[in-house]
């Protein structure tokens, strides 16, 4: 415990008239002891441990160790009441005591309370009374639903609780370490409060440090407040109470949940909150306060991570000595010195009262102070640094500084990052005085330059994250080859990181240059960098671990980085994302490996409220073996899935490869989704309740999956995606659906083949209820409509869907056995396809990369083929390069050359104004072919060669260009043959 302040000595607790009683000497119990007391007199514990309860019987005594014989604080530690985990109330106030009862000295542990009548306190119980409680440890107590207060419990009193430790106390729904109902004038002051738990989740469960509900008047000044852990309100919550917070530290490491809050502020309650700090680690994603519905505070002179309305409150790290050891004190160059409400008690110092529960003492040192004015440009305060020997600081936003420094003379520099610095010398510090008007004019610039890390010193970093941390908006830095075991964190700033792939396309640069988390925690997280640039490309990301919110490889907090040319491999996720985890977040994530990470859910990537691009990546072996939801798992997002293979994932429930829940607009298209497993449903893909959204699963190859349950290949629940030109073949499931389970839907599928799926009923087709109407068209089903499979109480009678120009004949495609699943050149599939694509969002280009809608059978028309192949087209781009680029606006035209039309098709990859335009080679536009608003997704349009007048151009060479929003985003060109 901290350094105790001794308010009392035995000669001033004894009065003459009192008697001490020993224990065991007198008694051998210390409730012996109290029943033979009277008021005044002391009841005195040796050391040792006591395994009863006791009840002070409304007597005005003190019952203390021989802690308040010479304040020796080894005797609170030996000084034992044990609960033995069986007893409840180990020390209670009932009876109307006053503040002359005090219990001093004591460890107070392992009480136990269960269910009752009477729920409030296991380790102290007050009812009714206003006693004090002063240096104790008070642990290890558990209570269990609707137990609260498992450390103290106060109900209806006003008692003081100072000076105590109150720790490992784990149970039920309010107030873990300290609850107060229905109290007035509870005064709670330099406690050290930590590690309490509230277990019952599900949002029910408030306050683990402390929980006041239905009070008012409260008063807690100067507690340190750490590492609690509820569902709301993992350090203080108020439920319809008032209190006022003055000078305390409320720290968080992490919570078991992601909505979980600091201080809580519930429906009509207020807080008055001065002097005081909230902060937490980089691996905690809620809110430091939290007000709910009428819940109010006012907040002053405070340092709140992320900053909070109020006067002269600031957002700055608090530098506390040693987070890790929970050594709370400030360091010498805190922003919390001195920057307290300076109409409140100056600290012992003398100087302006710091922020937080313990002050730092400057009486052997003085300060230089000033202000820093930064030129407009593309860095900001942020990122300047003001030093002085070995010491630095960050200027608060409008430029104001402070360097506590011990006397001397010292030369001053103010920097802005890497870019510009300027000095100051020969500056004098004298003890306990402030050196004022140093002040600095720094140039801003709008060059962005390249930070080097090395390892072995040669350049300008040898660790990431100092680099990160100087880097300004626009600066790259540049990891060179090597194994580097960090924990980096970006935070609202526009960075690239790359390795030496980026500068030389050598792809064993990726191999070379090795994010480690060495298991320990998230390997990157960007943080609320949603309105900043990031890149990420070429390297290695591995031993990543997180067990709260998820994202072991890397975690995408309101940020939308550029994660291109890495291994995300062997990283762990809890519960979330094993590689990768998104939270409001839009990542592109592009030409990169995912393996063999692990997570519950989503173990190689997570995401929930967010949109990512996920194109031309490999995503295997990655396992979601304790719970639900595949190895790609998107709940309440609109993701794209472009051109990936993904194969040899496992799930422990739904999903195998790929899951969509609750969710948006989603595409997925052009995958190869191979030899997934789920031990429930829909191993390839399972979308579930996404009704009310635009769904599009197109040109994929979804084969060799198995699920324990339903649906092999796919798995469909109150969704009605468009399924397009896809082959499934060779799925199989144990209970029905070997291809693809409908189950209240009314899918419309085009140009797919179903085909040597298995399964005991419904090997191709299953239905599950009389709410599944599929319609399908122009598609390949072995055994056809016949062959359906319908839950017990349906039958082929209830069927309503469409059933319209599809062919049961055998595909024929190249090489089953070996997964190759192009037609050859007899398969019934070829121009086969739905010859009206109006409307239809056709996929640009088959699996292979080839042209989609071409002439296969050499019949002079050109209709799409079924399935993913197109029969005899050529390549739509070099082979060596990506079939879909990834770009976010992209246009073509098949044929080419063409006479006497052409279909332009083109993708947009967000709502936008959309206009698609002729010109000729001299640059002049001939024809407008659209210009309208429209919505994201695939469109075509044909172009018979004509100009806006409706005359024929002449044979040659034309441009179009696609406009969005009014810029240019591609062009491209065609040729007309007459």
């Amino acid at each position: 415990m901290k350094s105790l302040v001794i308010y009392f000595s035995l000669f001033l607790l004894i009065n003459l008239s009192a008697e001490v009683i020993n224990i065991p000497e007198d008694y051998s119990t210390i409730q012996a002891g109290i029943v033979a007391s009277v008021e005044g007199d002391t009841v005195l514990v040796q050391p040792g441990v006591y395994f009863e309860t006791i009840n002070f019987e409304g007597k005005e005594i003190i019952v203390g160790s021989n802690f308040i014989l010479d304040q020796d604080t080894t005797y609170i530690t030996q000084t034992i009441i044990d609960g033995q985990q069986s007893n409840c109330r180990l020390v209670s106030f009932t009876n109307g005591e006053t503040e002359q009862a005090k219990i001093i000295g004591f460890t107070i542990r392992n009480g136990y309370g269960i269910y009752g009548d009477d729920v409030e306190g296991i380790g102290v119980y007050i009812l009714n009374s206003s006693p004090v409680v002063e240096h104790n440890i008070i642990e290890n107590n558990s209570c269990w639903w609707y137990r609260n207060g498992c450390g103290i419990g106060i109900k209806n009193s006003s008692a003081i609780i100072r000076n105590n430790e109150i720790c490992g106390n784990n149970g039920g729904y309010y107030g873990g370490g300290i609850y107060v109902f229905q109290s007035e004038n509870v005064i709670i002051e330099n406690n050290i409060i930590h590690h309490n738990i509230n277990e019952s989740g599900n949002g029910v469960d408030y306050g683990a440090g402390i929980c006041l509900e239905e009070s008012s008047d409260i008063l807690i000044r100067k507690n340190l407040i750490y590492d609690n852990y509820s569902w709301e309100g993992n350090s203080l919550a108020l439920r319809n109470s008032e209190a006022d917070l003055v000078g305390n530290t409320f720290f968080t490491t992490s919570s078991g949940y992601f909505d979980y809050t600091n201080l809580y502020v519930g429906y009509s309650s207020y807080a008055e909150i001065i002097n005081c700090i909230f902060w937490s680690n980089t691996g905690y994603y809620g809110y430091e306060i939290y007000c709910e519905g009428d819940g109010e505070v006012d907040v002053i002179y405070s340092n709140i991570r992320y900053g909070y309305d109020g006067v002269d409150n600031i957002d700055r790290n608090p530098l506390f000595k040693d987070v890790n050891g929970y050594d709370f004190d400030l360091n010498l160059q805190s922003p919390c010195i001195n920057s307290g409400d300076p109409s409140l008690p100056y600290d012992p110092d003398g100087t302006i009262a710091d922020m937080g529960a313990y002050f730092f003492d400057l009486s052997n040192f003085g300060s230089i102070t000033g202000n820093v004015t930064l030129e407009e440009g593309i860095g900001s305060m942020e990122s300047v640094i003001v030093s002085a020997d070995t010491f630095s600081v960050t200027p608060f936003p409008d430029g104001r500084y402070a360097l506590n420094m011990l006397p001397g003379i010292y030369d001053v520099s103010a920097s802005l990052g890497f870019q510009n610095e300027t000095f100051f010398d020969n500056v004098q510090v004298v003890q306990s005085q402030v050196t004022t008007g140093i002040n600095f004019y720094i140039e801003n610039t709008n060059i962005n330059i390249t930070i080097n890390v090395i390892q072995d010193g040669t350049g300008d970093f040898t660790s990431i994250q100092e680099a990160i941390d100087i880097a300004i908006n626009g600066d790259t830095i540049l990891v060179h080859p090597g194994s580097y075991n960090e924990n980096l964190f970006v935070e609202e700033k526009s960075i690239n990181l790359v390795s030496m792939y980026s500068t030389t396309l050598d792809s064993a640069y990726i191999d070379q240059t090795i994010l480690d988390g060495e298991n320990l925690r998230n390997v990157i997280t960007y943080y609320n960098t949603e309105n900043y640039n990031c890149t990420l490309s070429g390297f290695t990301i591995e031993n990543g671990s997180s067990y709260i919110n998820g994202g072991g490889g890397i975690y995408c907090y309101y940020s939308s980085p550029e994660i291109s040319y890495c291994k995300i491999i062997e990283n762990y996720g809890s519960p979330y994302g094993g590689g990768i985890c998104c939270y409001n977040s839009d990542p592109i994530i592009s030409k990169s490996e995912i393996s063999s990470n692990e997570a519950s859910r989503g173990a190689g990537i997570y995401s929930r409220w967010s949109s990512p691009i996920i194109r031309d990546c490999k995503i295997y072996d990655n396992s979601a073996l304790f719970s639900t939801d595949a190895s790609l798992s998107f709940l309440d997002s609109s993701p794209e899935v472009v051109n990936c293979q993904i194969h040899n994932d496992p799930t422990a429930d739904n999903g195998g490869a790929i899951s969509i829940r609750s969710s948006g607009n989603y595409i997925l298209a052009n995958n190869i989704i191979t030899n997934n497993t789920s031990s429930s449903h829909g191993a390839g893909i399972y979308i579930s309740d996404c009704s009310h959204s635009s769904g599009l699963i197109s040109n994929n190859l979804i084969a060799n999956n198995h699920s324990n349950e339903y649906g092999g290949g796919l798995f469909i629940q109150n969704s009605s995606p468009t399924i397009i030109n896809c082959t499934i073949s060779n799925n199989s499931s144990d209970y029905a659906g070997g291809a693809i389970l409908f189950w209240s839907s009314n899918t419309h599928i085009f140009n797919t083949i179903f085909w040597n799926n298995s399964a005991p009923t419904g090997e191709q087709i299953y239905l599950y209820n009389d709410s599944a109407d599929p319609s399908f068209y122009y598609s390949d089903i072995e055994g056809g409509l016949d062959q359906f499979g319908f839950s017990d109480d349906n039958s082929i009678e209830d069927y309503d869907g469409d059933y319209e120009y599809n062919i049961l004949e055998d595909p024929l495609f190249n090489n089953n056995e070996n997964n190759d699943f192009q037609l050859t050149t007899d398969s019934p599939c070829i121009d086969f396809g739905t010859a009206d694509t109006t409307g239809l969002n056709l996929p640009l280009w088959d699996l292979a990369g080839n042209h989609r809608i071409w002439d296969g059978d050499d019949d002079g028309t050109a209709i799409i083929d079924i399935g993913a192949y197109e029969y005899g087209s050529p390549p739509f781009v070099n082979s060596n390069e990506s079939t879909i680029p990834a770009k976010k606006h992209q246009v073509l035209n098949y044929p080419n050359p063409f006479n006497p039309d052409t279909t332009i098709e083109y993708y947009i990859s967000n709502n936008a104004n959309v206009e698609i335009s002729m010109y000729n080679v001299k640059g002049q536009k001939i024809k407008t072919l659209i210009k309208n608003y429209s919505q994201k997704g695939q469109y075509s349009i044909k172009w018979n060669g004509v100009d806006e007048y409706g005359r024929s151009v002449s044979s040659g060479i034309y441009f179009y260009r696609l406009n969005v929003n009014g810029k240019t985003k591609a062009v491209n060109k065609c040729l007309l043959l007459k």
